[in-house]
């Protein structure tokens, strides 16, 4: 039978940021999350504190089933 997978998917030797990998590992361990800044030159690219969630919160109770 012939192999399916191309001859590169065998590679394991996979190059990657030691120190990002790590900083990221962590801030999975602990639960932290960094804020992305915005890049753009415009006002409107950057979020309002005043704004409302849309949808259900985490944290608020279901709907009664029927």
């Amino acid at each position: 039978m012939v192999d399916p997978w191309p001859r590169h998917s065998a590679d394991n030797n996979i190059a990657f940021n030691g120190d990002k990998m790590t900083s990221a590992f962590e801030r999975y361990r602990t639960n932290t999350v960094i804020r992305p800044n915005g890049t753009g030159t415009s006002q409107t690219y950057q979020q309002q504190s005043n704004q409302t969630p849309v949808g259900p919160t985490v944290t608020s109770q279901p709907a009664p089933a029927k």
